[in-house]
């Protein structure tokens, strides 16, 4: 079987396990309770790796959300959060519209079979 690189669906989780260990390790580092993020698969990948222990939330699409239960808001508020994202979502102009204070942390590549 010949996998086709960044477009196979499989491919696409790949590499996820070791962004949720650095962030892991992140959290604990800086104190931070949450995670938020702007894209759905690093959202959904952080779920599933981290298990609920930590709450997710991606910060750009809530209308996904509309008719579900809160994503926990409210046990945020006033916390130190840690951004998990991709690039280029790290310029995003979504980030001009807030008041976030934004350092970079830790890089970390997703690889697929060393490719």
């Amino acid at each position: 079987m010949e996998f086709i690189g960044r477009t196979d669906p499989i491919g696409g989780e790949a590499g996820y396990a070791q962004v949720a260990e650095r962030t892991e390790a992140e959290l604990q580092k800086i104190g931070a309770t949450w995670i938020a993020t702007t894209d759905y698969r690093t959202y959904a990948m952080l779920r599933w790796y981290l298990k609920d222990r930590v709450p997710v939330i991606e910060i750009n699409e809530r209308s996904r959300f509309v008719g579900y239960r809160d994503p926990g808001i409210d046990s945020i508020r006033g916390h130190t959060g840690l951004y998990v994202g991709r690039e280029p979502d790290n310029v995003s102009p979504l980030w001009a519209a807030t008041t976030a204070l934004r350092e970079p942390l830790e890089r970390v590549d997703r690889r697929w079979r060393e490719s």
